[in-house]
């Protein structure tokens, strides 16, 4: 055991010595393919984020895209529950160096794969050298490459939300047409620009009765961000307000699953659209270098 630990502590240190100098084994050149990191976030909660986050996921995978999510909501974790799956490990696994990341990640419909993050994010705060160079390795040994990982944030100005969307390629802010989502979402698009002026923030209306109540918010705070902060913010589009969004949250199936001729369900199949059409492109990282980035804004 003590030959193990020792023969451990050795990768892990060359590993943090390979990352400070620059240099790259084979493993870690791996996961170098770029990906399209979107944390999609909100002011407030009850919006119907996780929803747009899932079947979203969804949505793209049917569009031959390999989707990866990570569930960062550590206040109400169930991108789990909303595909219908309940998955034994999560993220604070492989941090305390119990498993490998590829070992944690669960398989959902249509091959979106899901990462289930428990307290690991709050541990991400406070990670020692080895342990972050624990989950850069584990990151390195990752078999799929992804074209996009979406980040279900919590909701509000939280630290570790802001940390995650601050490390973001991009950001979708969800709200919707009521007053208080619709200022919270500024609020949250006011901090997002005061810490990285050159953010690409995208905002989808979720709950709306119909086309012109989506145009005539998304217009309104378009305007709003413009005028008093100096920012562009692209409308992705929006969801109509939809019974069967229920009854798929209590059935625990994605809409796109359950209902997928629903008007909802082609809205969603329209964010997916414009986010691959090459109209919207976008950065692209690698996660090991999204990862690093979290971690450095989460710290103390």
């Amino acid at each position: 055991m003590v030959a193990i630990m020792d023969d451990q502590a050795a990768r892990l240190r060359k590993l943090v010595s390979e990352l400070r100098s620059g240099r790259s084994t084979a493993r870690i050149t791996r996961t170098l393919v770029p990906t399209r990191v979107i944390a999609v976030t909100s002011g407030k909660g009850g919006v119907g984020k996780t929803n747009v986050t899932t079947n979203l996921a969804l949505a793209l995978a049917q569009r031959k895209q390999r989707v990866l999510i990570l569930d960062a909501d550590l206040g109400l974790a169930n991108v789990d529950v909303a595909m219908g799956m309940l998955p034994r490990y999560n993220l604070s696994h492989v941090l305390r160096g119990e498993m490998e990341l590829e070992e944690i990640i669960t398989t959902g419909p249509l091959g979106v794969s899901i990462i289930a993050s428990g307290s690991g994010v709050r541990e991400l705060a406070n990670l020692s050298d080895s342990a972050r160079a624990r989950l850069l390795e584990s990151l390195a040994s990752l078999k799929a490459d992804y074209d996009f990982l979406l980040i279900d944030t919590s909701a509000g100005l939280g630290r570790n939300v802001l940390g995650f969307v601050l490390a973001a390629d991009e950001v979708l802010v969800v709200t919707t047409p009521e007053p208080t989502a619709f200022v919270d979402a500024y609020s949250m698009i006011k901090v997002i620009f005061q810490e990285n002026p050159r953010a690409r923030v995208n905002l989808v209306l979720n709950m709306v009765l119909n086309e012109t109540e989506a145009r005539d918010v998304a217009d309104k705070l378009t305007v709003l961000v413009h005028r008093l902060l100096g920012a562009a913010i692209t409308p992705l589009g929006y969801v109509l307000r939809d019974d069967r969004v229920g009854e798929a949250v209590r059935e625990q199936t994605p809409l796109l699953i359950l209902y997928p001729a629903s008007p909802a369900a082609r809205c969603i199949h329209s964010l997916a659209a414009h986010l691959t059409n090459g109209r919207l492109t976008a950065p692209r990282s690698d996660l090991r270098g999204f990862f690093s980035r979290v971690v450095d804004l989460l710290k103390p």
